[in-house]
């Protein structure tokens, strides 16, 4: 493949992921035009939706993994690793969007995926609530889905400017360890 079409190419993931993301029945003719490229070039890289949105799936997700990779070494406590995970994923708002806009995406190696990143979550909060910080009652995957809904508000509040991207993760993880109940 050619330098040129390797910067089309990812011009069509970067452009696709966030046009997709924010307009998930978006045209193919939409992304091309986001991209900067013409319909040929898109089809010759993506000749499907669906191998489009595979290749954008496989791109967040590799993203998500590169940002988390350090983070189980670097983490003093599983609290810790839960802020240290926020902190990494709240820039990649788009990509993380987009896995959860699309779930009807059925392929097994993004469902291998997938449940690996579900898992190693569920692992943190398991350890939070061992060491106290997360009520041990409730069960790990609805701590999970508050966990990915609370990344998600942050994210989008980021892009309407209605808070600094300073204070999401600070935001996040005091929603997630003491909900909305005033400190004391």
């Amino acid at each position: 493949m050619t330098k040129k079409r390797t910067r089309a190419k990812q011009a069509l993931v970067d452009a696709a992921m966030v046009l997709l993301a924010n307009n998930p029945g978006a045209s193919f003719i939409e992304v091309a035009e986001n991209a900067g490229v013409g319909r040929a070039t898109l089809y010759r890289h993506f000749p499907t939706r669906e191998a489009l949105l595979k290749e954008l799936t496989l791109d967040a997700i590799h993203a998500m993994d590169q940002a988390r990779a350090h983070i189980m070494e670097e983490s003093s406590s599983a609290t810790d690793a839960l802020r240290l995970t926020i902190e990494a994923i709240i820039p990649l708002g788009d990509r993380f969007y987009f896995l959860t806009r699309f779930p009807e995406l059925e392929d097994e190696e993004i469902a291998e995926h997938t449940q690996r990143q579900n898992a190693e979550l569920e692992t943190i909060i398991r350890s939070a609530q061992e060491e106290g910080d997360i009520d041990d009652k409730l069960p790990a995957v609805w701590v999970a889905s508050v966990f990915n809904s609370l990344v998600y508000a942050a994210w989008k509040q980021i892009e309407e400017e209605a808070i600094p991207e300073s204070d999401a993760s600070a935001l996040v993880l005091r929603t997630l360890l003491h909900g909305l109940s005033p400190l004391k």
